[in-house]
This record gives C-alpha cells, structure tokens and sequence, in this order.
C-alpha cells in the first residue's frame, strides 16, 4: 500500500517538511561532533608538564638571534677584458656584391643546362608506359583476355 493512497496531499506536504528538518539537523549535529573531534587541541593538554617545559624553552631558542656571524656577501665578478675592435670603429662600411656586366649575365644565362623531362625525375616504376606495353601487361593478367587467347590456340 503507498502512502499517496491514503494522506492527503497537505498532510504529505508536512511530512516532507518534517523529514527534510530532521534530516538537516542530524547532519548539523553530526558535523559538529566531527569539527570538534578533529579541533587542533591545545599543546599542553597533550603533553605531561616536562614536555611542556622543555617545549618552551625549545621555542625561546628558536625566537633568539643567532650566535653566527651574518655570511659574508660573494665577491662581485670581474669583468672579462673585451678584445680591441679591428680598424676604425667609426667607420666599417658592408660590402655589397658588384653587379655582373650585361654581357655576362647573357652568357651565364646561357649556359644553365635546362631541367631534365619531369618523367626523368620519377623512378623507373612510376614512370607512364607506352601504350603497347600497357596493352600486353592487360592481356596477361585480364582473365577473359586469357580465355579468349587460349581458344585462339586451339
């Protein structure tokens, strides 16, 4: 039997907002518990008398200046001697390539070989085949080819 069946709808209202209540507030009280079980306690109430002694005058140590000399600052670098610039540091110009004469560069152009057929470039495998070869390489590996070939024969 379900509930819906025989509460009326401002009575399951209610009881809704009654659960929702109780379970907020035991998840309230159960954070709580939580918080405080892991509270950072108080040094002295985890330790006996001596150690709590011992831990003082641990940090009263720890809070004095040292008794050592403050380091010594490390020696500044010595600069590298730099090597004496060659010729006038005023004036060193950039040479500039000199042009080629008219006549020159006509001859020069002439006598750039031409580039090689772009079928030369590629290996002998990739290379197009003439078509007779093409036809001959069909007829071996084409079955009907083969058939009709094998009843020419006999």
């Amino acid at each position: 039997m379900r509930l819906h069946e025989f509460i009326e709808q401002d009575e399951w209202i209610r009881l809704q907002r009654i659960m929702y209540a109780s379970a907020w507030e035991a998840l309230n009280t159960y954070q709580k518990q939580r918080a405080a079980q892991y509270a950072p306690k108080p040094l002295a109430t985890k330790l006996k008398p001596e150690a709590t002694k011992k831990a003082r005058t641990l940090a009263i140590k720890a809070k004095r200046p040292p008794q050592v000399a403050a380091p010594k600052p490390l020696p500044k670098p010595k600069p590298l001697p730099q090597p004496a610039a060659i010729g006038t540091p005023a004036y060193q110009p950039v040479k500039a390539p000199t042009p080629l004469p008219a006549g020159t560069k006509t001859v020069a152009a002439r006598s750039q070989p031409k580039p090689p057929p772009q079928s030369a470039k590629l290996p002998p495998s990739m290379r197009e085949l003439p078509s007779g070869q093409v036809a001959m390489i069909h007829a071996k590996t084409d079955p009907i080819v083969q058939k009709n070939m094998d009843k020419d024969r006999g």
